[in-house]
């Protein structure tokens, strides 16, 4: 796959995974990861990616179905975990 679309690509293909679940993208990455056909920054990236989108639909949901206050409740912490994963990749 990243030999015809390249990195933004696993990138692009991590984010639309992350629309519907993390795992499978996560696993498959990290296969190709341990394979040595992806650099591992590569990897964690696109994970990161797809963990990001998946954090925002699950925010979203909070709020069009709880509500503003609940809509809060959720996206903090959410945003903060995101936060944290980039930082954790920006260090690693």
């Amino acid at each position: 796959v990243q030999a015809w679309i390249g990195n933004r690509g696993l990138y692009a293909i991590g984010a639309v995974s992350g629309l519907a679940d993390v795992d499978a993208i996560s696993l498959s990455l990290a296969s190709m990861s341990n394979a040595g056909t992806t650099p591992a920054a590569t990897a964690a990236l696109a994970i990161l990616a797809a963990a990001a989108v998946n954090t925002a639909v699950k925010a979203g949901l909070a709020w069009v179905i709880c509500g503003v206050r609940m809509g809060l409740y959720v996206t903090i912490p959410l945003l903060a975990a995101v936060a944290a994963g980039g930082v954790v990749l920006w260090i690693w």
